[in-house]
């Protein structure tokens, strides 16, 4: 049956605040037959010149439940052309590798060097809520070819296009880039030497990198998975399907993948791609059809793993709960101290990006100094009393705060 995309303002709906300005109304679609899209909210990068207009490229916001497109920032940069129209021109640079980091409302692209050549820069700009302000060059990364990119545990993950090299990049208070890290080789054994070519990769909650691409030189399409708690961990379960192609992943709420196919095909449809145990995993089966509103070069989540959720306050009264992800590259001894008391609070082996949770004795506040040890030494703390700064996206050492709640606030929304 024929669906159409709403024209006119969304209803509010918008997680962390968001109020947008200004819509754009561009994108039909078709419900496949007996098929009924979840709610989910996507970014879309409209990156593809298929009509070779020349026009900018932007970021969209993509409603599968209230059927809309919604304008949220433009790139700076030209799209790329990709029609068969032989007189098509790409500009030096094209958009590509966007991420969103839903603490701050933050997304993340590059300038991925055409046949032009040249040198790629990674932006942000704020989407979450849209400020009207140019995208901020954040400086040069290691990687030449940014086409695949996702943003988990505060640090924008990409692996670089023509190699396995799977790397993160870490950022100063600033947002200008820090680090840029190679996290592993992905391809070893009887893959050892391949590369890829994107494609696209999405983190779910968990810290489980889903990919779908192209191997080369065998030229295989591809689906993957790679734990970023025990890299390389590299698990390939599609190779050459007929249901699988060079897809743009997002996950939606609820952890569902979905898959977008248009700048290599034309088709700009959206699909699920199952998560279910076997023979089946990575597969899609088409879900929303005729996106016109793209073809979209790349897409990222949005808000699904928001932790300045709706009805968050600030923090008042101390802290009642705390959950914190650990962000340390090795498996490690992690110890939770009560300052005042020498009380241990928490003690486990941690791998990388797992999270913990601190509980406030009998359903009262935490203590309110919390020392955080690894491997027997003092590596961190935070304060709880909320008299500083703290709620998603805070930091200390390798730990990571995810969620807080507090007495007399509830959900802590993000600094």
């Amino acid at each position: 049956a024929e669906g159409r995309w709403k024209v006119g303002r969304p209803e509010s709906n918008w997680k962390c605040g968001l109020k947008p300005a200004v819509l754009l109304t561009v994108v039909c679609l078709f419900l496949a037959v007996g098929g009924t899209a979840e709610a989910a909210k996507l970014l879309g990068l409209h990156g593809s010149d298929v009509d070779n207009t020349g026009d900018t490229s932007t970021i969209l916001l993509l409603d599968t439940s209230l059927g809309t497109s919604t304008f949220l920032a433009d790139t700076g940069l030209s799209r790329i052309a990709e029609g068969t129209d032989a007189t098509a021109v790409n500009g030096t640079f094209g958009p590509n590798g966007l991420a969103y980091d839903p603490v701050t409302g933050t997304a993340y692209f590059a300038s991925v060097p055409n046949s032009g050549g040249g040198t790629p820069i990674l932006y942000s700009v704020a989407v979450d809520p849209p400020d009207g302000v140019p995208p901020v060059a954040l400086g040069t990364p290691s990687g030449t070819s940014l086409f695949d990119a996702a943003f988990f545990a505060g640090k924008y993950w990409y692996i670089n296009a023509g190699t396995d090299d799977l790397r993160s990049i870490s950022f100063l208070p600033g947002g200008a880039i820090s680090s840029d890290v190679l996290e592993a080789d992905l391809l070893t054994g009887g893959f050892a030497g391949d590369t890829f070519g994107f494609g696209d990769i999405s983190i779910d909650k968990d810290g489980i990198l889903h990919g779908a691409g192209r191997r080369n030189p065998s030229g295989d399409i591809i689906f993957f998975t790679v734990d970023l708690s025990s890299l390389p961990n590299y698990t390939e379960h599609q190779t050459d399907p007929p249901a699988t192609l060079q897809l743009q992943l997002a996950f939606g709420g609820e952890g569902t993948l979905f898959g977008q196919t248009g700048a290599l095909t034309g088709e700009q449809d959206l699909y699920y791609i199952s998560l279910v145990p076997g023979a089946t995993f990575g597969e899609r089966s088409r879900v929303l059809m005729d996106f016109s509103g793209g073809p979209y070069t790349d897409m990222a989540r949005f808000n699904t793993l928001c932790a300045c959720k709706e009805n968050c306050n600030e923090c008042d009264g101390g802290l009642l709960q705390l959950t914190l992800r650990f962000i340390g590259s090795t498996t490690t001894l992690v110890d939770v101290i009560d300052d005042k008391k020498g009380d241990v609070l928490f003690s486990d082996t941690l791998a990388p990006y797992s999270t913990f949770t601190l509980i406030g004795a009998g359903g009262g506040k935490l203590p309110k100094q919390l020392n955080l040890f690894e491997g027997g030494t003092e590596a961190g703390g935070f304060h709880t009393s909320c008299s500083d700064p703290i709620g998603p996206g805070t930091t200390s050492g390798n730990f990571l705060v995810e969620e807080a709640i507090s007495k007399d606030g509830g959900l802590v929304c993000a600094e």
